[in-house]
């Protein structure tokens, strides 16, 4: 008997449609594609995908890949400009942090290009170039 297998990535897509729909996981990353940001977490079903407003994805900027995270929609609300968003809790899993630290949310500082200020990333290419 045949059938179509699908050559998609493996995983859900999240649409975020009800106050206190939860994602819980560790992080794969932001990737971009033709209809903008995408979310990855592989949770404990598997791996799952969602569209990156605004607020989701400046808290996401801070999260390592590989870190365990918690993201939870907390609905729409009203901005200072009067508009409608979509409103997130974005919670890493912590060890052994200063608990005054986690409680102000403080993360590992990044750089410009998203690694940890401790991580200088990958080492620099020197080119040829004539001048």
């Amino acid at each position: 008997m045949k059938r179509w297998r699908s050559l998609r990535r493996n995983g859900e897509f999240i649409k975020w449609t009800e106050p206190g729909q939860v994602v819980e996981g560790v992080f794969l990353g932001i990737e971009k594609s033709d209809w903008g940001e995408i979310g990855r977490v592989n949770a404990e079903g598997g791996p799952v995908a969602f569209s990156l407003t605004t607020a989701l994805a400046g808290p996401l900027r801070k999260v390592n890949t590989g870190q365990s995270v918690q993201i939870q929609y907390v609905g729409e609300k009203m901005s200072k400009a009067g508009r409608m968003f979509k409103d997130f809790n974005v919670s890493v899993l912590v060890e052994d942090e200063d608990p005054e630290q986690e409680a102000l949310g403080i993360f590992p500082s990044r750089d410009d290009e998203g690694h940890p200020v401790d991580d200088p990333g990958p080492e620099p290419v020197e080119a040829d170039i004539p001048y």
